[in-house]
């Protein structure tokens, strides 16, 4: 699967010019620009907000369902925690994607600069958004990317920390 890479101190996620629902403008915009990267047998994709991509329709259709979803166990309420906290947690709900057999692949999200930490998370095939929600919830995740057949991710915030 994907490696991080070289370990380095990185600023804590942005908590300033909170809006009416609790988030702050800049975590807002971290999650809108982050890079949503997919290790697969055939190479990495690269999943952007809003963004169609062909390389995710083809895995969709490849396992033969109609959604998807992008989750992380680490970092909960967009607070930053150790490497071996979110792998525990990364861990634990890698164990129950297993249970619930779902098909998935790692990867990994990053902002474009590296201003954040990196995050280890799971392509979720054929998980409802209800599914993928209850999950999220489960693992205080501010938010999570869903998408259909359309190759588009959308950002779905969970809560507004």
């Amino acid at each position: 699967f994907f490696h991080t890479g070289v370990k380095k101190r990185l600023a804590p996620f942005p908590r300033m010019s909170k809006l009416a629902g609790g988030m702050s403008e800049e975590l807002l915009k971290a999650y809108r620009q982050a890079l949503y990267f997919v290790e697969t047998p055939k190479g990495q994709i690269l999943l952007k907000v809003g963004e169609r991509s062909p390389e995710l329709i083809e895995l969709v259709h490849q396992q033969n369902c109609d959604n998807w979803a992008y989750i992380t166990a680490a970092n909960p309420k967009s607070e930053i925690l150790s490497e071996e906290e979110n792998g525990s947690r990364n861990t634990e709900l890698e164990n129950l994607l297993s249970k619930d057999s779902y098909a998935f692949f790692k990867g990994i999200a990053k902002s474009p600069e590296d201003s954040f930490p990196a995050e280890i998370s799971f392509l979720v095939f054929g998980i409802s958004e209800k599914e993928a929600v209850k999950l999220a919830e489960r693992f205080n995740q501010a938010a999570l990317l869903l998408g259909t057949l359309t190759g588009i991710p959308v950002l779905r915030f969970i809560h507004p920390f």
